[in-house]
């Protein structure tokens, strides 16, 4: 028996014995539901044991289960052979889930010492003509109620994005934003019997449908889930794009829109680990689909009101796994998203048990799912194990409301109307340090870049991103010193463009940190068509977790003067020269800058401040 992941066993009855505190839950159904969220008063009657029968429909005992009195802390699973609680008074209602079964509601009756409630087990078959339904079905309950606020942040992330914003669409057709197509791709047929591709007008940019103008590839199963129907994508994503703007809003143009991840009971991966690279997206996920005229919905709480239709809650929902089969992607040989495979590498987050001592295993307070970091609070998991935060968890009584805006985008301060991802900002950390040497008229600075925060590389994911670290030094004139010594960052950061919201950091002194693809038929890099055959340029050299990265640069001053040093680290969606061919406006985003000012009598290493 567990209280709220305290005290098991029937010591549970003598703590709190007449309170009942209130707890808030997620609304995970598109249905309408019953609000509990006002305080529950506390009964004025003599505490009980009240006993629930939980059984199914062959009348069998579920031994399994995780029985709740809703708007209380009262929470019981079978560790004490039965379920048990203390109070359940007219009024109250008392919910029952265990795995593999639908969720089942029970009002109280005061007074009353037995229930018996029949789970009834979750359907073995798919409706595999299901229609998905829109976010529009669940804007009702999921908009303004409270603190549940899912539909509206839903809506500021990038996954209900996918038309809204210009960057896909514009890769696929390779098309810039009016629609202006480039040239579509030469094919050859060497001696070898090999076919490879011509370089070719590519003004507008590249496209998948210009080089593969009869496929429809496998970019749906991630990009726009609602046209995959029984495995098998259900019409042209060319004719959704064809449509737009003026397509209906629905399902398929709403990108990853909530049916698709609330029918998810499971995630496919291999051994545990990895995911199958030959099964992207929906074709990864084993889903539950509702028969015509019936709902249903999972999520990742057994703890919710009482529902117009199914609902069944589903562990996987707080698990990393769940994100493997859109973030873990390769194209032929080449590893291409990787922010899972990179998150299971860096052991400090994925490993959930470990052993200080080396004998003695615990569980490990660092461990942070996907979910962990994206859709909560970093503050409020601060002080908790995975256990007391797991979807489907009797410990978990209170972390139960899931930001959808994975992102954290939010306001500009410097400019309200546009939405910058504060996620990214201060992800990294930088430590500055100089030396300066008036006698020989230079100045040596020393750069410290740690990715701090991120679970997983940083930028991660589409090799489009990336970042880039400027470092810059003036005399007190304002006059930019000669760079003598260190690396400067590649003509492919900007020159010249022009590109609103990205400066051309081109020829500057600093670096990029990021993975630079080249096509292996054109030797073209970096490249932004990764669906087709590709290598790498240089070693991958984003940055790590806790991982410091140090370079230094080294610069002519004039005798005696005041120096001021400005270093910067900026992140960067897409390479400036493909930005410009396609149209796009994605402003940088500033992650973390130093400024200090040099004395000409600093001679012994200081650090900026």
């Amino acid at each position: 028996m567990s209280a709220s992941g305290a005290v098991s066993g029937r010591r549970w009855w003598a703590i709190n014995a007449a309170i009942l505190l209130v707890f808030s839950f997620v609304l995970t159904s598109c249905d309408s539901v019953v609000s509990i969220l006002s305080p529950t008063p506390t009964p004025d009657i003599e505490p009980q044991i009240i006993n629930i029968e939980v059984i199914d429909q062959e009348n069998q005992a579920i031994d399994s289960a995780i029985v709740r009195v809703q708007g209380t802390l009262q929470v019981d699973d079978n560790d004490n052979n039965g379920y048990w609680i203390r109070f359940c008074i007219t009024g109250q209602t008392i919910s029952v889930w265990a795995p593999g079964y639908a969720l089942q509601w029970q009002d109280c009756s005061t007074g009353l010492s037995e229930y018996k409630v029949t789970l009834y087990p979750l359907a073995a078959t798919n409706n595999l003509t299901y229609s998905w339904l829109s976010a529009q079905n669940c804007s009702g309950c999921h908009s303004s109620l409270g603190d549940r606020n899912e539909f509206n942040e839903w809506q500021l992330d990038g996954h209900s994005r996918v038309f809204t914003n210009q960057f896909f669409w514009t890769m696929y057709t390779g098309t810039d934003v009016s629609n202006n197509q480039s040239d579509r791709t030469s094919w050859e047929i060497l001696s070898t019997g090999q076919r490879v591709r011509q370089t070719h007008d590519t003004r507008f940019g590249p496209g998948f449908l210009l080089d593969y103008p009869n496929d429809q590839g496998n970019c749906a199963y991630c990009h726009v889930p609602a046209l995959i129907q029984g495995g098998m994508q259900a019409g042209q994503l060319r004719d959704v794009i064809g449509n737009l703007p003026s397509a209906a809003y629905n399902a398929i143009t709403e990108g990853v829109t909530c049916d698709i991840c609330h029918k998810v009971i499971d995630v496919a991966v291999v051994d545990g680990q990895q995911p199958y690279s030959d099964r992207p997206g929906v074709l990864s996920f084993s889903s539950l689909l509702p028969d015509p005229g019936t709902s249903f919905m999972l999520g990742p709480t057994d703890n919710v009101a009482e529902t117009l239709g199914k609902y069944s809650c589903a562990p996987v929902f707080s698990e990393s796994r769940f994100c493997a089969a859109c973030h873990y992607g390769k194209f032929a040989e080449t590893l291409v998203y990787s922010s899972y495979s990179e998150w299971l590498e860096t052991r400090r987050y994925s490993e959930r048990v470990i052993a200080p001592d080396g004998v003695t295993k615990i569980e490990n307070p660092d461990y942070r799912s996907c979910q962990d970091c994206h859709m909560l609070s970093t503050e409020e998991i601060s002080a908790t194990l995975h256990s007391n935060r797991s979807a489907c968890s009797v410990a978990n009584s209170s972390i139960q409301n899931f930001n959808h805006n994975m992102m954290k985008y939010e306001p500009d301060p410097a400019n309200p109307s546009k939405y910058i991802p504060t996620m990214i900002q201060n992800a990294a950390t930088l430590n500055v340090e100089y030396v300066y040497n008036a006698g020989a008229n230079n100045i040596e600075i020393i750069v410290k870049v740690v990715n701090a925060k991120a679970g997983h590389k940083f930028p991660t994911d589409s090799p489009l991103r990336h970042l880039l670290l400027m470092v810059e030094a003036k005399d007190e004139l304002g006059n930019v010193l000669p760079l003598a010594n260190g690396s400067t960052i590649p003509v492919w950061g900007g020159v010249d463009k022009n590109v609103l919201g990205m400066e051309d950091y081109g020829g500057l002194p600093g670096k990029i940190f990021a993975l630079v693809l080249a096509d292996k038929d054109t030797s073209a890099y970096p490249t932004a068509a990764y669906w087709n055959p590709t290598k790498l340029v240089t070693a991958d050299n984003r940055l790590v977790p806790f991982v410091p990265d140090e370079s230094r640069y080294s610069f002519s001053t004039p005798a005696d003067m005041r120096i001021n040093i400005n270093v910067r680290l900026v992140y960067r969606y897409a390479f400036v020269d493909l930005a410009a061919q396609k149209g796009w406006s994605r402003d940088d985003v500033l992650v973390v800058s130093k400024e200090c000012r040099v004395e000409a009598n600093d001679t012994a290493p200081v650090p900026c401040q």
